[in-house]
């Protein structure tokens, strides 16, 4: 993000000059990360947890605010890790929805 900002900030000159442009990066969040939302009385996250590391950070947690009885939604690449994302999230997850993609993806991995 400070990489984009500097650039444009240099290309078009017109953006709010920061004043400390870590201090201003700290109050960002990425969509996908962790993101909280509420329907009825359901909590649904929603989060990219891509590769192990990620599913690694997403148990901790899911573990750490206490979530109970988490039912998770994935669809892949078959160029994953499936295998370690599935066996970090596992003390988490107490039903799997596996999914495919709407559209004809070449890397999606198989539903099997």
């Amino acid at each position: 993000a400070l990489a984009t900002y500097t650039i444009l900030e240099r290309q078009l000159g017109s953006l709010r000059r920061l004043e400390c442009p870590v201090v201003s990066l700290h109050a960002l969040s990425m969509m996908g990360r962790f993101t909280q939302i509420s329907i009825g009385n359901k909590t649904i996250l929603l989060d990219v947890a891509h590769n192990t590391e990620g599913a690694q950070w997403l148990a901790a947690r899911l573990q750490e605010k206490g979530f109970e009885r988490v039912v998770a939604v994935w669809a892949s690449l078959q160029d994953k890790a499936l295998s370690t994302i599935a066996k970090a999230m596992k003390p988490c997850v107490a039903q799997w929805k596996i999914g495919g993609f709407s559209k004809p993806v070449l890397r999606a991995a198989s539903l099997d």
